[in-house]
């Protein structure tokens, strides 16, 4: 066949295809009407998302010069002793980050304020009420019952294992790349409660790490002052003594520091717009979906009938 022969057989294929599709544009008109229909359905019934977040950064420590000043001249010492002498306010604060990610930490914040139900079934906000629906397959309000079926190993009764993944699907804490801010952010149907979440997420993990480290400085506390009175060498009384004067200082400073490890500069507000679904997103999806599918059907057809 010669390359003319081709190129003709190829402009007729292609005009045939042509009347082809329009020949069966009614086809595919509602195809992309019925694929709209389906997928706004779809994007209606979809809960509304909204994001709060709050940004905040490493609180300043007013020991962390003289623990530097003491981890020179008696850091071997006090690792010998098995005593911390902390860290910079940088490590305090990756810590703390790893710390609230925790299931221990998450478990322990779910079930200090009840909001388990709140975290696994939660359906929808209603803004004039500000009331949530949940999701009456799994737990039921009026009740205040798990009813949910699922397999074992799994209960009625959603554990913290669980709770623990559901809720970092919607919580998240980073740092910037670009600066020293930690943004700690919530994705919940109810604007309110993800704006109240961050508020009691930084102040938890404050309190946390103030207790843990007051812990430990008393610890330390007890643990020195025990060294003192058994200590015979009078230049360890004064290496001693200096230990022990930090200690006391971390408690004191701890115990009157509210904002311990991340001090708030952004607080987190009620947000006002949905984080998602794109509704107008789906719908377009939905009718170029539907043209494609029905378009790709027909050229099958037709490629078909042309080999046959």
């Amino acid at each position: 066949m010669k390359v003319e022969d081709i190129k003709y057989q190829d402009e007729v294929d292609l005009t045939l295809l042509v009347k082809e599709l329009w020949a069966k544009k009614i086809y595919i008109i509602a195809s992309v009407f019925v694929s709209s229909v389906i997928f706004v359905l779809y994007a209606l019934s979809l809960s509304n998302i909204y994001k709060a977040e709050a940004i905040v950064v490493p609180a300043e420590s007013n020991t962390s010069s003289s623990l530097q000043g003491l981890a020179s001249q008696f850091g071997g010492v006090a690792a010998l002793a098995g005593i911390s002498l902390g860290g910079s306010d940088s490590f305090k604060s990756d810590l703390a980050i790893e710390v609230m990610k925790s299931r221990q930490f998450i478990s322990y914040f779910i079930e200090k304020y009840d909001i388990l139900p709140l975290v696994m079934a939660a359906e929808k906000w209603h803004i004039n009420s500000n009331e949530i629906t949940f999701d009456e397959d799994l737990y039921l309000k009026s009740e205040n019952k798990w009813v949910r079926e699922v397999s074992l190993p799994k209960k009625t009764i959603p554990s913290y294992v669980e709770a623990h993944k559901e809720f970092m699907d919607i919580f998240n804490v980073e740092r910037a790349l670009d600066s020293n801010t930690i943004v700690v952010s919530i994705e919940h149907v109810s604007p309110v409660i993800a704006k109240q979440w961050v508020d009691l997420l930084v102040t938890e993990i404050n309190r946390k790490m103030r207790e843990r480290d007051i812990v430990e400085a008393k610890r330390n506390i007890e643990y020195l002052t025990e060294k003192l009175e058994t200590n015979e060498l009078v230049q360890m009384e004064a290496i001693i003594y200096s230990l022990l004067e930090e200690q006391e200082q971390n408690v004191m400073l701890a115990e009157v520091q509210p904002e311990y490890v991340f001090k708030v500069i952004d607080p987190a507000v009620v947000p006002e717009k949905k984080l998602k679904p794109s509704r107008a997103l789906i719908c377009v999806f939905g009718a170029f979906l539907g043209a494609f599918l029905s378009i790709t059907a027909i050229l099958i057809n037709f490629t078909f009938r042309r080999t046959v």
